[in-house]
């Protein structure tokens, strides 16, 4: 299993968990409680999907460290020769 499919799913479970939370905060939290108690679900649902839907960006895959592991073995810094 790719290592993004984990970030993506621990996003997705991540909503749905804050999306019971908000249920439950209203359903059985008095008012002022209510409401702050929605007020951070909101925000693990935020990261939830901040999660869900960059899942390919915060991971990386193995062509990406392939093409970063050529691009490190290159000498960018080494200095140019006058002889063409």
């Amino acid at each position: 299993m790719e290592s993004w499919m984990l970030v993506s799913g621990a996003g997705g479970l991540l909503g749905l968990c804050a999306l019971a939370g908000m249920f439950w905060s209203f359903k059985k939290l008095e008012s002022p409680k209510k409401w702050a108690g929605m007020a951070v679900f909101a925000v693990v649902g935020a990261g939830g999907a901040y999660l869900a839907s960059n899942a390919t960006a915060l991971t990386t895959t193995a062509e990406e460290e392939a093409i970063e592991q050529q691009i490190q073995e290159s000498d960018f810094d080494a200095e140019l020769d006058d002889d063409f």
